[in-house]
């Protein structure tokens, strides 16, 4: 799972979905909820992030039990960005906005802040796109708290400065955000930095240094396969007089040897060479859970059904 959680923060979502399937798998046979919900969360938000609302809300339906009674579990952070993020994508601002404002209240009543970074800019957002104002202050003021609790942390003030844009309408901690995101991989923290000063940097009329950062957001969107989150910024170019092209995710082919992540080329070698599951977890350092899900992914690419159909395309392939 943590391996996961890694590749899911950084934006290496073709990675990420097999290892979140290896570790739902792995939480249910250890009976695991809390770790089972967490997986559910970071796959309905690649859902979400990607276009496909299907399946995030059959994901999404799977996180309302964790959070329908009055004790939120220990991760409803990471619950309600998933939860509040296909809500709004679906036009549920309203609902978006209730959800994350009643697990910040929580958490700020429990002293717990290690979800604030990913739950302050769309509750901010929300908040003043709803007329609230006040609470979004509130936010921001609890945010520069956690500076100083944690002076050294860098995303925690990035989070912090671009809130602080949002609320006082200024440019200049929007682009100090937006520098501090460019020193860390951090998927989320980058691309809203971006999105954030380039919103305040239109509102100044300065469209040409919020294009920069716009085409910016657009290419990590676009690396990690976040296909309607891409188009949200494409449509904003285009109001700033830019035509950017569709690239999708990374110009990989959907079948075939080039449509293969570098993991799945890696364990596909590893296999081809003879060596069993639990051989080419220990050469990856990842789970057994995690190659047998990596190559369902792989038969399904190469149209293969067994190894030895796969060993015959790995051959052809590589010569």
């Amino acid at each position: 799972m943590a391996d996961a959680e890694a590749c899911f923060a950084v934006g290496d979502w073709d990675d990420a979905e097999p290892r979140l399937l290896a570790a739902a798998d792995a939480a249910r046979e250890k009976h695991n909820p809390l770790l089972l919900s967490q997986s559910l969360a970071h796959r309905t938000v690649i859902a979400t992030a990607s276009g496909d609302l299907d399946a995030a809300g059959q994901l999404a339906a799977g996180l309302s039990e964790p959070m329908a009674g009055q004790d939120l579990p220990y991760n409803a952070g990471a619950v309600a960005f998933a939860l509040a993020g296909f809500r709004a994508a679906t036009g549920d601002r309203r609902g978006a906005y209730n959800l994350l404002l009643r697990v910040w209240q929580s958490d700020t009543a429990g002293a717990s802040r290690f979800y604030h970074r990913r739950l302050a800019p769309e509750l901010v957002r929300l908040a003043l796109a709803l007329g609230h104002p006040d609470v979004a202050a509130e936010v921001a003021g609890t945010l520069a708290e956690d500076v100083t609790l944690a002076p050294d942390v860098g995303s925690v003030r990035g989070v912090w400065l671009r809130c602080r844009a949002l609320v006082d309408n200024s440019v200049d901690p929007a682009l100090e955000a937006v520098a501090q995101a460019r020193c860390s991989p951090l998927l989320f923290e980058h691309t809203g930095a971006c999105e954030d000063a380039a919103t305040l940097l239109t509102h100044r009329e300065r469209p040409d240094e919020a294009r920069d950062l716009l085409l910016e957001a657009l290419d990590l969107h676009e690396h990690a396969g976040a296909e309607a989150w891409a188009a949200r910024v494409r449509a904003r170019l285009r109001r700033l007089g830019a035509h950017p092209g569709s690239r999708g995710r990374r110009g990989r082919p959907e079948s075939g040897w080039k449509s293969l992540t570098d993991t799945e080329r890696a364990i596909s070698l590893l296999v081809t060479k003879g060596l069993t599951n639990g051989a080419v977890a220990k050469q990856l350092y990842i789970s057994p859970h995690t190659v047998n899900t990596h190559l369902r992914h792989v038969f399904t690419k190469l149209g293969v059904s067994n190894r030895v159909a796969l060993a015959g395309v790995v051959h052809h392939s590589i010569g």
